[in-house]
Parts: C-alpha cells; sequence; structure tokens
C-alpha cells in the first residue's frame, strides 16, 4: 500500500498561517505593564475630588483642590435683569489664585443670616415670614407662590449661566435658591394656620430646575434631594449632594439620603453625574476622632455605597487637628472619587516615523472624572526639554471604576531628539492643581506629565 504525502505547498501553507498566528499573538500581547504607585503625593491634590473647605476659612497645609462657598443673592442680583457681579468674581478669583475650583450656592434664605431676598422684591410687595427654626430671629422666608420671585429666580439663573457656564474656576454648581440654606426643603412648614407661601409649587421647582440645566450646558450642576421633581429627564440630568453626610446617609429610612436615590431608580446616576455634599455639622469636629465610625454612620461605607466624589468638612482643615485627626481624613480623602491608572502601554513605530501609542487605563476609584478635559500626548529629548505636544480623542469620561479603557492614536513623524512619551491631561484652570495619575512614572521626566516609555527606534 502506497501512503499519499501531502502536497507540500499545503504543508507550508499550514506553517506559514500557524507561525502567522503566533507573531500576530506575540504583538497583541506585547504590553509593557506600568507600574502602580498609589501613594503618588500628587493624588492627594488631584482636582474636583476630596476633602475641601469652606472658602475664605482659616485653613492648615491638608491638601485639597476645590472650596465651597454660599453667596446672597441679593449680592448680585440688583434688579430684574440688573446684576453686580464684582462680589461673586472676587471669591472666584481668590479661590482660583490658590489653584483650586470653586463649588457654590446661592440662597435668599439662611437661618440667623440676614435675608438674601433682593431689595427690589421687597419694594415690589413680596410677602415673608418670619420662623424660628435653627433658632433664628434674623432671616425670613419669602413668598415663594409669588409669580415674581420664580421669575426673578429663572432670570437670575439665566444670566448666571450666561456668564460662568464652562468658567474653569468654577468645578460643580449647586442649585439653591429655594428653602433654608438654598437646600430646597422648609422644615414642617406650613404649620396649621400659617400662609401657604412658604411652600413651592412642583411647576415653579422645574422651571427652576429646567433653567439651570439650559444656562448650564457644560458646567455640572447638583440638586439636593432626587425627589425635586418628578420628571424623569430632569433627575437623570443632575448630580445630587449630600448635606447631612454620615448622619443621614445610608439606611433604609425613607428620609435618608442614599434611600431617596434608590427610590427614585438613581443608584447608577453616579457614572455620568456627582455624588457630594456637606458633612453634617455636629459631626464636623467629632468625625476624625472615631473614623471610619461616627456617632451615626460608617463614613467609609457612605463614600463607598454612594460613590461619593466631594464632601465639604472644615474640620480636616482645623489648624488644632492631631496627627492622628490628620491620617483619619487623609484615608477619606484618598478614598473619594476617582483613581486613574495607566496599567500598560504599546508604543509601536510607524512606518513614515510617526508614532502609535496604546494604552490601557484603570479606574481604581469609586467614580468617573466628570469632564472630558483635554488629553495629550507629548515627547520630550534627553534635556527634558517638551518637543511637542498633540491634544488626543481620548475621553476621560469613559473611564469607569471596574473596567479597563484602551486608548490608541497614532502621532505624526517624531522630531529629530525625541526620546520619551509623556502623557498629560489639561487642566483648564490655568494654574489649576494637575491630574496625576496612580503611576511611579508620574512626574518623572516632566511635572504635571505621566511618563510612558521611550521611543523605539526606526
Amino acid at each position: 500500500m502506497t501512503l499519499r504525502r501531502k502536497p507540500q505547498s499545503l504543508t507550508w501553507l499550514f506553517t506559514l498561517l500557524f507561525v502567522a498566528h503566533l507573531v500576530s499573538a506575540v504583538a497583541e500581547d506585547k504590553w509593557t505593564p506600568l507600574e502602580y504607585a498609589p501613594d503618588n503625593h500628587g493624588l492627594l491634590e488631584n482636582p474636583l475630588k476630596g476633602l475641601l473647605p469652606w472658602a475664605g476659612r482659616s485653613v492648615n497645609d491638608f491638601p485639597h483642590s476645590m472650596e465651597w462657598f454660599y453667596i446672597k443673592l441679593n449680592e448680585v442680583m440688583k434688579g430684574p435683569a440688573q446684576f453686580d457681579w464684582s462680589i461673586f468674581d472676587a471669591t472666584l478669583n481668590a479661590i482660583a489664585a490658590a489653584g483650586h475650583q470653586a463649588i457654590f450656592r446661592f440662597y435668599v434664605d439662611y437661618p440667623n443670616q440676614t435675608s438674601g431676598i433682593p431689595q427690589f422684591l421687597l419694594e415690589g410687595g413680596l410677602k415673608t415670614f418670619s420662623y424660628t427654626d435653627a433658632s433664628n430671629t434674623v432671616s425670613v422666608a419669602p413668598d415663594y407662590t409669588d409669580p415674581r420671585l420664580i421669575k426673578a429666580f429663572t432670570n437670575f439663573v439665566a444670566a448666571l449661566g450666561a456668564r460662568y457656564d464652562d468658567d474653569p474656576r468654577i468645578g460643580f454648581v449647586e442649585v439653591g435658591l429655594y428653602g433654608f440654606w438654598g437646600e430646597w426643603h422648609v422644615h414642617q412648614h406650613p404649620t396649621a394656620g400659617e400662609p401657604a407661601g412658604w411652600r413651592i409649587s412642583q411647576q415653579s421647582k422645574d422651571a427652576i430646575l429646567k433653567a439651570y440645566l439650559k444656562a448650564f450646558p457644560k458646567t455640572l450642576v447638583m440638586v439636593r434631594y432626587p425627589a425635586a421633581t418628578p420628571d424623569r429627564q430632569l433627575q437623570m440630568a443632575f448630580g445630587y449632594h449630600d448635606d447631612s453626610i454620615a448622619r443621614d446617609t445610608i439606611g433604609d429610612k425613607k428620609n435618608f439620603f442614599w434611600r431617596q436615590i434608590i427610590d427614585q431608580h438613581l443608584e447608577n446616576i453616579w457614572q455620568r453625574r456627582p455624588i457630594g455634599g456637606e458633612m453634617y455639622p455636629a459631626l464636623n469636629k467629632t468625625v476624625w476622632n472615631l473614623y471610619p465610625r461616627t456617632e451615626n454612620q460608617d463614613l467609609a461605607e457612605c463614600i463607598k455605597e454612594t460613590h461619593m466624589t466631594w464632601i465639604c468638612n472644615n474640620a480636616a482643615f482645623n489648624k488644632s487637628e492631631t496627627a492622628d485627626q490628620r491620617e483619619k481624613a487623609l484615608r477619606a480623602h484618598r478614598l473619594l472619587g476617582y483613581e486613574l491608572f495607566a496599567s500598560a502601554m504599546q508604543l509601536n513605530r510607524t512606518g513614515d516615523g510617526g508614532l502609535t501609542v496604546s494604552i490601557r487605563i484603570e479606574n481604581r476609584g469609586l467614580a468617573p472624572f466628570y469632564y472630558d478635559w483635554s488629553v495629550e500626548l507629548g515627547v520630550v529629548d534627553k534635556d527634558q526639554h517638551l518637543l511637542t505636544r498633540v491634544k488626543t480623542p481620548w475621553r476621560l469620561t469613559g473611564v469607569l471604576p471596574g473596567k479597563i479603557t484602551q486608548w490608541t492614536t497614532t502621532l505624526a513623524p517624531l522630531p529629530s531628539g525625541s526620546t520619551t512619551v509623556v502623557l498629560h491631561v489639561v487642566n483648564p484652570l490655568a494654574n489649576g492643581k494637575p491630574l496625576s495619575f496612580a503611576n511611579a512614572g508620574q512626574d518623572k521626566n516632566l511635572p504635571g506629565w505621566l511618563t510612558l516609555g521611550m521611543v523605539p527606534g526606526k
């Protein structure tokens, strides 16, 4: 019996296919791992996250990138269409001068503070109501059923957005104006015998919310309560802030912040919009004695369950802070928000002398970065001079926790002398805190830039 041999051409074909498969597999796996460094000091000052103080308070050297403030409406609004922005701008400028971005809320009624109601409304006959909540003897609540007040609110918001949307000095905007502290509640009012003007109508609430969204298509806006509106599109358009953190944040009580979020089916809103807020005032001075547990709730669990990005807490910034309190505050500070890590990269020369750059990005934090700030690639020479920088199409908002995102782009032919590839996220505030990656290569060659690797030879 004669055995027939396979044609030699077919054998070579199988061999070539097998070799090609191996080469393809090797190329696919040719990723250079990058070193994780979660203790980089720059991470403590990453923009738009972490613990932050009230603006203008005496602070220690606790790291932070934002400041928070209230402001009275009547300090800016002088007539139906007349505005004096000088006080507001001065506060923004002072915050920006420190390299920080601002979060703010306008109010007309703050217990124990003089009224923020614009004078032209009072002179026009707007009714007000006195009250004793929070031991108040100074402030008054306006008649929220007066259409002139609602019109003033929406006119103001339109002017605010026209002037300040996408302003690099601003991190987030809080919807204010209505309620005590501008927090969208008036406690139990109206009580028996009180006028109906205490409580704003749903139509007026929606008008204010829509005004904010129209005025701020770029800067993200946050509201106190998810049940502020039944309108699903409006609910999905806002971030949310809990102003009673670690007291009423997590748990099954209907009035607790995260329970309200869940009841409105917004438990995944953090993937698109920020969650933040203020430490419950009575806990401000004691929270870092007991962290993570407070008298009421576990603060670390509050942060993790809500995917919180920022917390206003003056106690971390007190000059009397002890070393133990500082360390506990830093633990919470690190836990908040995003942590970006470039885990691996590929650098491959193109035929024309260009360079294809591929990076695998992880978010090892709890929340995304919520703005698509420009991501740039650069190359430096042996003397660490930046030879060129190129804006990439890469989007930070797509880097979600628990997932690996792959970025790839090709650079044009590189300048002569190029030795090292670096990456940088542009903070639109010129002197703002740089966005640092949790990589050992962060700031290695250039401050504010992540070193990826050496330029391969042609």
